[in-house]
């Protein structure tokens, strides 16, 4: 038996989970204006005394109940809580998407034959199972297994259970089941919320003040960072840092310019700012190309350690929070002028 449910390359892929969630909701025809909507402010703090960038959404961390098309429709299953369906990991999967929910769970890397930890390294990170092949006994999966690479592939039964069960996930067992619900059809578009996490992210506003589910964390004294002023935390971090520096933090950043290169085009098409002053292709130019060259020197610095890339990552770090600021205040500025 063969049961597939849809998916599409996902447009963030910053993060697994990111990824995944992403690879469904593309597949629902309102999907970009609610993208456009949210993805604007960013935070970085530290995370196991590592640094550590990420999207600031609505409602995090549980954001997912926030997403129109899955709000009446998710399922999260933790630790001993799995135990109570009895059933193994192969069953409870193929029942899921036979029910139309898509499984979104934790695995160890270790036991992934197409990852680059297999028999190398025990970590943990979300996969995506969208569907199957009983006679083939394989599963379709989402997954990040090269360099932020996002790919969709199939792995067989055994392997997905001994990622499964093994003294690395059993005490953190983490599901979510996700439908994207048929009653939902159309998401009402919003400039208000979206230009206060304009304002969020052009101030540097401290978004988790406002968050109940954040308030323990943001208790913990570790330096937190937000909006334009990231660009702080990760000076600091070149600057300080001679070993191999962490790719996740630039790659983070281009994908949000580059969704915001999107999200202002997507403005003109609805006439929200004026095509003639050309935001878009100003800000493509000035900050979503330098943060490609940023993302490739920190690559190229990981291969050489030459002081003098060093330094050019930082001096573009420098010159970009003043000048992303500018473009963007003419963006709010119209926006709010033709709303």
């Amino acid at each position: 038996m063969i049961r597939r449910l849809k998916v599409n390359n996902p447009l963030l892929t910053s993060y697994p989970y990111h990824a995944n969630l992403h690879s469904i909701l593309s597949i629902v025809e309102n999907y970009l204006p609610w993208l456009y909507s949210n993805y604007i402010q960013i935070m970085s703090f530290e995370r196991n005394g590592k640094p550590w960038f990420e999207h600031f959404l609505v409602d995090m961390p549980s954001h997912q109940n926030y997403i129109p098309w899955f709000k009446e429709n998710i399922m999260k299953i933790r630790g001993e809580g799995f135990s109570l369906f009895n059933k193994n990991i192969t069953d409870f999967i193929m029942d899921s998407i036979n029910a139309g929910y898509y499984v979104n769970v934790v695995l160890d890397d270790f036991y992934i034959s197409k990852h680059p930890f297999y028999n190398n390294r025990h970590d943990v990170h979300d996969y995506l199972i969208w569907g199957y092949d009983s006679d083939l006994k394989v599963f379709d999966i989402g997954a990040t297994l090269k360099d932020f690479a996002y790919f969709f592939t199939k792995i067989n039964f055994c392997e997905i259970e001994k990622a499964f069960y093994n003294p690395i996930i059993e005490p953190r067992i983490e599901i979510m089941l996700v439908k994207v619900s048929n009653q939902f059809n159309e998401f009402n578009f919003n400039m208000k919320p979206i230009l206060f996490l304009f304002d969020e992210y052009l101030n540097s506003y401290n978004s988790l003040l406002k968050n109940v589910e954040f308030e323990t964390a943001n208790n913990l004294g570790i330096p937190k960072y937000f909006g334009v002023q990231v660009y702080k935390y990760l000076i600091k971090y070149v600057g300080e840092n001679n070993s191999n520096l962490d790719i996740r933090m630039p790659f983070l950043l281009w994908e949000h310019k580059r969704i915001m290169s999107q999200r202002i085009e997507f403005f003109e098409s609805i006439s929200i700012i004026d095509k003639q002053n050309d935001l878009v292709s100003i800000y493509r130019d000035d900050i979503e190309r330098k943060h490609t060259i940023i993302l490739n020197l920190f690559i190229k610095f990981n291969i050489t350690k030459k002081e003098d890339i060093r330094q050019k990552i930082i001096s573009l770090l420098k010159e970009l929070p003043e000048r992303e600021t500018e473009i963007l205040e003419r963006v709010v500025l119209q926006a709010e002028k033709n709303n």
